[in-house]
């Protein structure tokens, strides 16, 4: 059983105190070491759309949404999972929204992660204690 395998699964995740991961690298390994006492996950039941943004003749952005089709999803999933590998850290279970207990509100929580970020350098296995560290130095 992973450290993912502990992590609560909820109905859903409100309230004061949550701050919702981002559906990246990032957001997975700082739902790992902030641990599953921290954590919290529920199903993924939005639909999922994909933006493109192209530009016309005059430089105007013209955006245009569909829905993300399920190989895009896995996309995105098996570069998480690159990610977590890089780190050591083992794939992080599909089809789920994660959270993480913050101090304060989300807005403080990750300007502090993205703070201290900038202060490191790019994750490698050997981050993965300062990464521990940062997320719990602003508990």
């Amino acid at each position: 059983m992973s450290g993912w395998d502990r992590v609560e699964v909820v109905a859903s995740v409100a309230g004061v105190g949550w701050a919702e991961l981002p559906w990246s690298g990032w957001g997975a390994a700082i739902g790992w070491v902030a641990g599953p006492e921290r954590t919290r996950r529920c199903a993924d039941t939005r639909d999922h759309v994909t933006t493109v943004t192209t530009y016309d003749g005059d430089g105007n952005a013209v955006h245009a949404s569909y829905p993300a089709p399920p190989e895009e999803r896995a996309e995105v999933d098996d570069d998480v999972d690159a990610y977590l590998s890089e780190l050591g850290i083992p794939p992080r279970p599909r089809g789920f929204r994660w959270f993480v207990r913050v101090p304060g509100t989300p807005e403080e929580f990750w300007a502090a992660v993205h703070a201290e970020w900038h202060r490191g350098g790019r994750p490698t296995p050997e981050w993965q204690p300062l990464l521990r560290d940062l997320v719990g130095r602003i508990r």
